[in-house]
């Protein structure tokens, strides 16, 4: 889980002592047994009921290892990878690009790769096929976690309810009335914890999962575009710029910042004035630089990317 979630929840909590909790006159309140069993046990049993105990199992597993204890991924890493183990496909033999700690998709792409009878068409069928039963099953285990979320507030009216009812059966008794407020405290405590439950923990989550499987997705696609290269005979250099292509803009020039591949990359002076092996800006071109602080190098000194620098046509 990534530092902005974990300081979402810390916030969370937060809001609900300082928020709530904090200026409560009696805190304890809020520990109503009735009401957290209401909630709680509630939630739970309708769960048990809606799911069975596999696809329960599933969600739990997601949440522990493709949420909450997930690995972030490097996308620029595992591009390495990939380039690593053509060139050692290559020079080594099909068997040499396997290496302890790589992504287990591109393994079982590489893997496929050994199999002489698919042909390139059947290798990618194979790998989009795979890939779309990862995203299905887990779409189905975020789905579930939404559900899930529904449960909680529906509990916490319940609860609400039952409390109402037993004040209202103790207003007819000796000092029913002076009971009212303490009552109705105690009843309202429940749709607290069910309305908690799903806006600060169970919904969020379901929404991050929703995210996680689309990041997912996006890595799982590059690598079958990387496995599909390694297929094709492409070199390591077009393979990386290639992979590289589909990352963020502030990926790609992450390299750039890093020294990789500057001596390939073009750089003019607002007067036209090429360096040695770039391409001069002659009379005819239809652009010019209006920003030539930012347009004089790549990367920048102030770390703008030179394409996000404004360009016009001359007389406009």
């Amino acid at each position: 889980m990534n530092i902005s979630s974990l300081l979402g929840f810390a916030i969370a909590g937060l809001v609900l002592y300082f928020g709530v909790i904090h200026g409560a006159k009696d805190p304890s309140i809020f520990l109503d047994p009735h009401a957290l069993i209401l909630v709680i046990g509630g939630t739970l049993a309708a769960t048990l009921i809606a799911y069975p105990m596999r696809q329960l199992k599933d969600l739990g597993q997601f949440l522990a290892y493709g949420v909450i204890l997930k690995r972030k991924i490097n996308p620029l890493a595992l591009i390495e990878d990939i380039r690593n183990s053509s060139k050692a496909m290559r020079t080594q033999g099909v068997g040499a690009g396997f290496h302890p700690g790589m992504h287990p998709f591109l393994a079982e792409g590489l893997n496929l790769l050994q199999k002489n009878y698919l042909s390139r068409v059947e290798l990618e069928d194979v790998m989009h096929a795979r890939r779309l039963v990862f995203k299905k099953k887990h779409l189905q285990d975020a789905k579930v976690l939404n559900a899930i979320a529904k449960y909680p507030p529906a509990f916490g009216l319940l609860g609400a309810s039952t409390g109402m009812i037993a004040m209202m059966t103790n207003l007819g008794g000796p000092g029913g009335t002076s009971l009212i407020g303490a009552s109705m405290a105690v009843a309202l405590v429940a749709t607290f914890w069910g309305i908690a439950a799903a806006n600060f923990v169970l919904l969020p989550l379901a929404d991050y999962a929703q995210r996680v499987i689309v990041v997912d997705q996006e890595l799982r696609e590059l690598i079958i575009e990387g496995v599909m290269m390694i297929h094709d005979g492409s070199e390591d250099e077009v393979l990386a710029e290639r992979l590289r292509s589909r990352l963020q803009i502030e990926d790609r020039y992450k390299v750039l910042r890093r020294g990789a591949h500057l001596q390939s990359i073009p750089t003019v002076t607002a007067s036209g004035q090429g360096h040695a092996g770039q391409r001069p800006v002659s009379s005819t071109d239809d652009t010019v630089i209006t920003n030539t602080s930012n347009a004089t190098s790549l990367p920048p000194r102030n770390g703008v990317p030179a394409d996000l620098v404004k360009f016009k046509k001359p007389g406009t």
